[in-house]
């Protein structure tokens, strides 16, 4: 396939899924939770969080129909579509980033550690929970319902989904999770162990401490050669642009649509870099682009319109769900010789329809599961703060 061919269909993906989103808007029970979404928040960056779990979703198309043909789970060679996998990652976690330090710059260089725990847990948890527990129903099914995994790995298995994501759970039932779920947990690994340090990172939030903490980053980042540091430090990103924002909070880009051009311009640029080094595609392209988004650039107007937050509100859904959907629709619903035999134009068509069903289904667990756990978070978390 053609990059071209590629590019346009990931075009395609992202109108379907943004009507989608306009038509759910239609029911009361969509819009309703939209309106009530008071957080303080950037909007522009809420509005982007839904195309990057969407990316993913296109991304992982490819591969998932790739397994079915090769029985290999491997990147696609098209450079354009294995970015899209990897390169919003890079930015979900510059949004963490964002986000978190922003509450620590904003509450003196402090964290609340008891309040932001329990946020935490009600907004990841559920959702996790709900969502491997399905992976390991259909691991137990596609073994015919039969105990074929020794007690070590279940034991192990049923620990981490108590850690709710802390730690990866690749087999249960000697069964590979990856194809069921597209492995797409791997990131709140990065997540947790953010939340974990920020309380004492927090202590940096101050402008001039900063300055020594990312320093102290970079340097590590440029002299260990410990891989993982790569995605860890991209949560850097975020907090320089939380920086930006708190010192220069009447700053507004033009509101011209060259502002957006050009961070097109350097999104895709990033699509098509080396992905080796996923720090130095950070800090070379997301770095300008990010900070752009967060003083309000909206990609000519996508971002602020309400099917775009809408998708965005329900993020986390596509991001966990999507590779489920997949695993059910390809492999149950055509079955494994139909896909593998599909061509590019018949996918396409295939892959438009998953959209529908991955934006709807993942819609719903927003407002059944995501939203009733983060209002009760937000009350347990301010009785806690209370005390």
């Amino acid at each position: 396939m053609t990059t071209l061919a590629a590019m346009g269909m990931f075009a395609a993906v992202m109108i379907v899924a943004w009507w989608t989103a306009w038509l759910l808007l239609k029911f009361r029970t969509f819009s309703k939770l939209l309106d009530e979404d008071t957080q303080d928040r950037t909007i522009t960056l809420d509005g982007i969080r839904g195309f990057l779990a969407l990316s993913v979703f296109f991304h992982h198309c490819f591969v998932h129909q790739y397994f079915l043909e090769f029985g290999a789970w491997i990147q696609p060679r098209n450079q354009f579509i294995t970015s899209c996998g990897s390169v919003p990652v890079l930015i979900f976690f510059a949004i963490t980033g964002f986000l978190f330090w922003s509450r620590a710059i904003r509450g003196g260089a402090k964290i609340n550690v008891r309040s932001f725990a329990v946020s935490r847990f009600f907004r990841i948890a559920p959702l996790f929970l709900v969502a491997t527990l399905v992976a390991f129903f259909l691991a137990w099914q596609s073994t015919s319902f039969q105990w074929q995994g020794d007690s070590g790995e279940t034991y192990v298995a049923v620990t981490r989904l108590l850690m709710f994501g802390a730690f990866r759970i690749d087999f249960f039932n000697g069964v590979d999770l990856v194809p069921i779920t597209a492995g797409v947990t791997w990131t709140l690994v990065y997540e947790w162990v953010f939340y974990a340090f920020l309380p004492i990172l927090a202590w940096f939030a101050k402008l001039s401490r900063f300055v020594i903490l990312g320093s102290l980053i970079l340097l590590l980042l440029a002299i260990s050669p410990i891989g993982e540091l790569n995605y860890a430090s991209v949560f850097l990103v975020g907090m320089i642009a939380a920086h930006l924002i708190h010192e220069f909070p009447n700053a507004k880009l033009p509101k011209e649509n060259w502002p957006s051009v050009a961070v097109t311009l350097v999104l895709l640029g990033a699509m098509f870099s080396s992905q080796q080094r996923p720090s130095l595609v950070a800090f070379v392209y997301l770095l300008p682009a990010f900070i752009a988004i967060a003083f309000g650039v909206d990609l000519f107007g996508v971002l602020r319109t309400r099917p775009a937050r809408l998708l965005g509100a329900s993020s986390y859904s596509i991001y966990l769900l999507h590779g489920i959907i997949l695993y059910i629709f390809l492999q149950f619903g055509l079955g494994k010789a139909r896909v593998a035999g599909l061509e590019t134009p018949a996918m396409f068509g295939l892959m438009l329809l998953l959209t529908v069903v991955v934006c709807v289904a993942s819609c719903i667990a927003y407002a059944v599961i995501e939203r009733p756990m983060i209002a009760i978070g937000r009350r347990v978390a301010q009785g806690t703060k209370t005390r």
